[in-house]
């Protein structure tokens, strides 16, 4: 069973809840015919009689409705996963950030019903009772746009819905929207399947053209995409998330890092890059999100020369933590690091003599022939690994021979 983290969707930008609706796959259905109907001129009327002098009035988004998301689940393949994803056409006036659907179990769902599909196998009744999945898509949809191939979530969390028989256990709930008001910033709105009522925000508009004027970020070239909020502002460090960004505008935001001076150490989906001020660059790419992080610091790493470190390869990090340093023990922590990254680091291990003897998506644990134990952690929400080598003790040798 493959384990996929969810991130928050644009944190800083809004308060959005993980609250998200949808419908069965009958609905579903019928809104795709009457929603195609609409995309040609009734949406490009709508626009205009936005622009002629009401849209400067109503940046809230007063007739963006639900019917003019025209929305879907379905069966896909993904980096060679099944998933079902969740797609849907933009057929509002508005440019859409993001949208999270709650589908709910039907009434009278068994929790049997529910184990016989392999992705919730492993819940215990209790959490089956409460099962929900979460269908989102947080690529940016411009007014008539469709997006595509976004995984929908058993939870909200975790792991990936690859049934479809699944999905058709559950009914809509509630729905989150994220769009672009009229006066350039961003909004959400809320809708309830259940009493067909809306609500927005009270977060009001958010800006969403950010940047800083310091001196560590200045270091980077200033991303002008769709949406960009500042994460970090500090003199030693800065950091950033793109939004709307396409694999070709990250690879051309990581030249313009390079112009600036910075040595790369690239991977597909990240670059990490120093210059000669001892200043570090960390730019990654998620492409389910369409979504670019970068983030500037100066450079602290630390490791140690002892024996038990030795058998460990010092991972390519933007820092590195010692926590832990004896005979018999060492333990570090190091940020910076892509899923990519981590997964090149247990290769590494495993060229210095260690097997796996336990691995799942994010931990492995791997021992070599003199009985020395590394296990290795990675997490995705802070792209950070943290590690550790330990000695097998005296006694346990004794206990052994």
């Amino acid at each position: 069973m493959k384990k996929k983290m969810m991130t928050v969707v644009l944190a800083g930008v809004m308060t959005l809840s993980t609250m998200a609706c949808g419908a069965n796959t009958e609905t579903a259905k019928e809104a795709d015919t009457s929603m195609t109907q609409e995309t040609g001129a009734e949406t490009s009327q709508k626009t205009e009689m936005k622009d002629e002098g009401a849209a400067d009035n109503a940046p809230k988004g007063e007739d963006l409705k639900i019917e003019d998301i025209d929305w879907s689940v379905e069966e896909s393949i993904l980096d060679g996963e099944r998933i079902l994803s969740f797609n849907y056409t933009n057929n509002t006036p508005y440019t859409i950030l993001d949208v999270e659907m709650e589908f709910k179990q039907k009434e009278g769902v068994s929790v049997e019903q529910l184990k016989a599909f392999e992705e919730v196998s492993e819940h215990t009744d209790e959490e089956l009772s409460e099962l929900y999945i979460l269908g989102y898509n947080r690529k940016i949809a411009e007014p008539g746009e469709t997006v595509t191939e976004s995984p929908c979530a058993v939870d909200g969390t975790y792991l990936w819905a690859e049934s479809m028989g699944l999905y058709e256990l559950m009914d809509p709930d509630m729905v989150s929207i994220a769009y672009i008001g009229h006066d350039d910033k961003a909004y959400a709105k809320y809708y309830d399947f259940k009493t067909q009522k809306y609500s927005d925000s009270t977060e009001g508009g958010q800006d969403i053209h950010e940047w800083s004027e310091s001196e560590i970020s200045s270091l980077l070239p200033k991303c002008e995409a769709r949406v960009v909020k500042i994460s970090d502002d500090e003199d030693d460090s800065f950091s950033f998330k793109a939004y709307g960004v396409s694999r070709e505008e990250y690879q051309s935001y990581v030249e313009l890092c390079k112009e600036k001076g910075f040595v790369d150490n690239e991977y597909d989906k990240s670059y990490q890059a120093s210059n000669d001020d001892g200043y570090e660059v960390s730019i990654y790419y998620d492409v389910i999100e369409e979504k670019m992080s970068g983030r500037i610091e100066k450079e602290e790493t630390e490791w140690s020369d002892s024996e038990l470190s030795s058998f460990l390869p010092q991972p390519e990090a933007r820092s590195i933590k010692v926590h832990s340093d004896s005979e018999d023990f060492f333990y570090f922590s190091a940020a910076g690091v892509s899923r990519e990254m981590y997964e090149l680091y247990i290769e590494e291990c495993k060229e210095n003599g260690f097997e796996p003897y336990v691995e799942t998506d994010n931990t492995c644990m791997l021992k070599n022939e003199e009985e020395y134990d590394i296990s290795i952690s990675y997490d995705d929400n802070e792209e950070s690994m943290s590690g550790s080598i330990s000695a097998k003790k005296e006694s346990e040798a004794g206990k052994t021979e």
